[in-house]
């Protein structure tokens, strides 16, 4: 409240009389309310004799924001739930002489900068992968989700995606930097396993699908291909020596299961805790023997028939 007693120009009294209304529109709880302000500010500012000092956009500016607040709490998709706003509210868009068209493009654009404010977060992402050569989080997951929800949104916009080619080439390299450390620090025989054989061709195929998604040049996909090579030479570097030992072991084991079969009176549960050991190192390294379940079971069929024991495997 302007307070009696204090002399001031008719132009202040005006002027905080605006910007109470301002004052009140920014802090209303309801649409309504803060319509009124709105609409006693645009009152004011027609009748002024100074009506050249204020921008009635303003009352633009704040009812959309407040509006688009409400439109962003609703389920389903953006689009829809702008329309149904408008359309529920178009009394008040009315009373602000605020058309349809321009709530719908000022909604539009607020919900492309919403997006493009994520997708810098991201373009910061890739630019720490490429500063420090890879760290643990992955800006390609984050970045396809954002263009997923968006398309769906409010329809693709292409020229939101110029990250595309960055975004997918920090992908290769975070892919290429963990793999690169598993190899240096892992236990050889544990690269050998069947676990983190599947994991590195899972890798390897994510780094081609990347490649195709950014988008390269003949002589950047020749780049990337050549340093897969490189990668996959190391890799074989370190467990092609190991896989002689892996076979040994195999054969070891096949060994001792010949040997309890040959005895005079075999026992079938020391021979069935000697198969399962057998079975299971078998199958830890499956890839790098090549031996199938068939393979596993044949064996285990001719040792007990040996033994002439019932097949109690499944």
């Amino acid at each position: 409240m302007i307070e009696e007693g204090i002399k001031l120009s008719p132009l202040e009294i005006e002027a905080l009389r605006v910007d109470q209304y301002i004052q009140s529109a920014e802090r209303s709880q309801t649409l309504n309310e803060c319509a009124i302000d709105l609409n006693m500010f645009l009152g004011t500012v027609k009748a002024s004799q100074f009506k050249d000092i204020y921008e009635p956009s303003d009352a633009e500016e704040i009812f959309l924001n407040k509006l688009y607040q409400e439109v962003e709490t609703q389920n389903g998709p953006f689009y829809k739930s702008a329309q149904i706003a408008i359309s529920t509210h178009a009394h008040l868009l009315d009373m602000l002489e605020i058309s349809k068209e321009n709530a719908e493009r000022k909604f539009l654009q607020m919900r492309k900068e919403s997006y493009g404010q994520k997708l810098a977060k991201v373009s910061t992402v890739v630019a720490a992968v490429v500063k420090n050569g890879g760290i643990d989080i992955d800006p390609v997951f984050q970045y396809e989700h954002i263009k997923s929800v968006m398309a769906k949104d409010i329809g693709s916009d292409e020229t939101q995606f110029h990250l595309d080619k960055k975004v997918y080439l920090a992908g290769i390299i975070i892919i290429k930097s963990n793999l690169m450390r598993l190899i240096e620090k892992a236990n050889p025989l544990e690269l050998a396993t069947d676990k983190h054989l599947d994991h590195y061709d899972a890798c390897i195929e994510r780094i081609k699908l990347y490649k195709e998604k950014a988008l390269l040049d003949n002589d950047e996909k020749k780049c990337i291909d050549e340093e897969i090579g490189d990668l996959n030479n190391l890799h074989n570097k370190v467990i092609d020596p190991v896989r002689n030992l892996i076979e040994k072991e195999q054969d070891k084991q096949y060994n001792a299961l010949v040997g309890l079969v040959k005895k005079p009176e075999p026992d079938f549960n020391e021979f069935n805790a000697a198969f399962q050991r057998f079975k299971d190192f078998t199958l830890m390294f499956q890839r790098v023997l090549e031996d199938s379940p068939e393979d596993l079971k044949q064996i285990y069929d001719e040792c007990c028939e040996s033994m002439k024991c019932v097949k109690l495997i499944k």
